[in-house]
Protein backbone atom coordinates (compact mmCIF):
# COMPACT_ATOMS: atom_id res chain seq x y z
CA UNK A 1 0.00 0.00 0.00
CA UNK A 2 1.57 3.69 -1.06
CA UNK A 3 0.85 6.15 1.70
CA UNK A 4 1.42 9.84 1.53
CA UNK A 5 1.27 12.25 4.57
CA UNK A 6 0.64 15.77 5.05
CA UNK A 7 2.05 17.42 8.30
CA UNK A 8 -0.83 17.53 10.96
CA UNK A 9 -1.42 13.69 11.03
CA UNK A 10 2.13 13.24 12.03
CA UNK A 11 2.39 15.85 14.34
CA UNK A 12 -1.01 15.44 15.91
CA UNK A 13 -0.57 11.54 16.55
CA UNK A 14 3.17 12.14 17.97
CA UNK A 15 1.67 14.37 20.32
CA UNK A 16 -0.83 11.72 21.65
CA UNK A 17 1.88 9.41 21.83
CA UNK A 18 0.76 7.29 18.71
CA UNK A 19 2.43 8.09 16.06
CA UNK A 20 3.67 4.35 15.72
CA UNK A 21 -0.18 3.54 14.73
CA UNK A 22 0.61 4.93 11.31
CA UNK A 23 3.28 2.09 10.72
CA UNK A 24 0.40 -0.53 12.81
CA UNK A 25 -2.62 0.71 10.22
CA UNK A 26 -0.87 1.38 7.11
CA UNK A 27 3.07 0.02 7.11
CA UNK A 28 5.83 2.63 5.28
CA UNK A 29 4.57 6.02 4.72
CA UNK A 30 6.01 8.39 2.38
CA UNK A 31 6.45 12.45 2.94
CA UNK A 32 7.49 14.98 0.61
CA UNK A 33 10.57 16.85 1.08
CA UNK A 34 8.45 19.99 2.59
CA UNK A 35 6.87 17.97 4.79
CA UNK A 36 9.76 16.32 6.37
CA UNK A 37 11.86 20.06 6.93
CA UNK A 38 8.07 21.51 8.10
CA UNK A 39 8.14 19.00 11.05
CA UNK A 40 11.66 17.74 11.95
CA UNK A 41 13.96 21.06 11.11
CA UNK A 42 11.21 23.95 11.62
CA UNK A 43 9.20 22.23 13.91
CA UNK A 44 12.40 21.35 15.98
CA UNK A 45 10.97 21.79 19.57
CA UNK A 46 7.27 20.74 18.93
CA UNK A 47 5.67 17.13 18.95
CA UNK A 48 6.70 14.70 16.45
CA UNK A 49 9.61 16.31 15.10
CA UNK A 50 12.36 13.70 17.06
CA UNK A 51 9.28 10.75 16.57
CA UNK A 52 9.53 11.61 12.48
CA UNK A 53 13.07 11.79 12.33
CA UNK A 54 13.87 8.62 14.15
CA UNK A 55 11.19 6.89 12.43
CA UNK A 56 12.71 4.27 10.01
CA UNK A 57 9.25 3.39 8.13
CA UNK A 58 8.73 7.29 7.30
CA UNK A 59 10.69 7.63 3.86
CA UNK A 60 11.26 11.09 2.41
CA UNK A 61 10.79 12.02 -1.18
CA UNK A 62 11.67 14.48 -3.78
CA UNK A 63 8.47 16.06 -5.74
CA UNK A 64 9.10 15.93 -8.97
CA UNK A 65 8.31 18.97 -10.60
CA UNK A 66 5.05 18.98 -12.68
CA UNK A 67 1.90 21.38 -14.42
CA UNK A 68 -0.53 19.77 -11.83
CA UNK A 69 2.29 20.54 -8.81
CA UNK A 70 2.12 23.99 -9.55
CA UNK A 71 -1.13 24.29 -9.87
CA UNK A 72 -1.74 22.84 -6.57
CA UNK A 73 1.30 25.58 -5.14
CA UNK A 74 -1.55 27.97 -6.20
CA UNK A 75 -4.17 26.99 -4.91
CA UNK A 76 -2.53 25.78 -1.11
CA UNK A 77 0.43 26.31 1.06
CA UNK A 78 3.37 24.27 0.51
CA UNK A 79 3.24 21.81 2.86
CA UNK A 80 -0.54 20.99 1.56
CA UNK A 81 0.53 20.91 -2.26
CA UNK A 82 3.44 18.58 -2.01
CA UNK A 83 1.85 16.00 -0.10
CA UNK A 84 -1.10 15.62 -3.04
CA UNK A 85 1.74 16.13 -5.90
CA UNK A 86 3.36 12.91 -4.53
CA UNK A 87 0.46 11.40 -4.14
CA UNK A 88 -0.13 11.61 -7.47
CA UNK A 89 3.04 10.85 -8.86
CA UNK A 90 3.14 7.79 -6.55
CA UNK A 91 -0.22 6.80 -7.27
CA UNK A 92 -1.00 6.52 -4.34
CA UNK A 93 -3.60 4.65 -2.23
CA UNK A 94 -4.46 7.05 0.68
CA UNK A 95 -3.14 10.39 1.26
CA UNK A 96 -3.35 11.27 4.98
CA UNK A 97 -4.62 15.00 5.22
CA UNK A 98 -6.59 16.75 7.88
CA UNK A 99 -7.21 20.64 6.73
CA UNK A 100 -10.81 21.29 4.96
CA UNK A 101 -8.96 22.47 1.57
CA UNK A 102 -6.17 19.71 1.06
CA UNK A 103 -8.74 16.85 1.79
CA UNK A 104 -11.53 18.73 -0.82
CA UNK A 105 -8.57 18.99 -3.39
CA UNK A 106 -7.54 15.67 -2.71
CA UNK A 107 -10.79 14.50 -3.45
CA UNK A 108 -11.58 16.60 -6.20
CA UNK A 109 -7.77 14.45 -7.74
CA UNK A 110 -9.40 11.42 -7.14
CA UNK A 111 -7.25 10.25 -4.57
CA UNK A 112 -8.58 8.69 -1.33
CA UNK A 113 -8.54 10.68 2.08
CA UNK A 114 -7.64 9.72 5.61
CA UNK A 115 -7.20 12.15 8.52
CA UNK A 116 -5.95 11.86 12.10
CA UNK A 117 -9.42 10.65 13.23
CA UNK A 118 -9.34 8.11 10.87
CA UNK A 119 -6.68 6.39 11.48
CA UNK A 120 -7.36 6.74 15.27
CA UNK A 121 -10.65 4.79 14.08
CA UNK A 122 -8.57 2.27 11.88
CA UNK A 123 -6.37 1.44 14.82
CA UNK A 124 -9.45 0.85 16.90
CA UNK A 125 -10.72 -1.42 14.65
CA UNK A 126 -7.69 -3.27 13.81
CA UNK A 127 -6.86 -3.79 17.99
CA UNK A 128 -4.11 -1.56 17.86
CA UNK A 129 -5.75 0.73 20.42
CA UNK A 130 -8.28 -0.02 23.32
CA UNK A 131 -10.22 3.17 23.75
CA UNK A 132 -10.02 6.09 21.33
CA UNK A 133 -12.09 8.32 23.71
CA UNK A 134 -8.66 9.36 25.69
CA UNK A 135 -6.92 9.75 22.26
CA UNK A 136 -9.78 12.12 21.19
CA UNK A 137 -9.37 13.94 24.34
CA UNK A 138 -5.78 14.47 23.98
CA UNK A 139 -6.60 15.40 20.48
CA UNK A 140 -8.50 18.53 21.77
CA UNK A 141 -7.08 19.46 24.85
CA UNK A 142 -3.41 18.83 24.43
CA UNK A 143 -3.23 19.31 20.78
CA UNK A 144 -5.74 22.18 20.74
CA UNK A 145 -7.50 20.03 17.50
CA UNK A 146 -10.57 21.26 16.94
CA UNK A 147 -13.57 19.27 16.93
CA UNK A 148 -17.33 19.49 17.02
CA UNK A 149 -19.32 17.81 20.22
CA UNK A 150 -21.13 16.14 17.27
CA UNK A 151 -18.18 14.92 15.33
CA UNK A 152 -16.37 13.84 18.81
CA UNK A 153 -19.94 11.76 19.71
CA UNK A 154 -19.70 10.15 16.13
CA UNK A 155 -16.19 8.73 16.24
CA UNK A 156 -16.80 7.37 19.79
CA UNK A 157 -20.35 5.57 18.24
CA UNK A 158 -18.26 3.86 15.16
CA UNK A 159 -15.19 3.33 17.41
CA UNK A 160 -18.66 1.27 19.54
CA UNK A 161 -17.79 3.61 22.83
CA UNK A 162 -21.04 5.47 22.41
CA UNK A 163 -21.30 8.03 25.06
Amino acid sequence: MVVVSDSSPLISLAAVKQLSLLADVFGPIMVPDTVWEEVTARGARRPGAAEVAGADWIKRHAVAESSVGTLLKQELDAGEAAPLALALQQEADVVLLDERRARKRATDLGLAVVGTLGVLLAAKRQGYLQALRPMLDGLRYEVGMWLSDMLYREILIQAGEAP
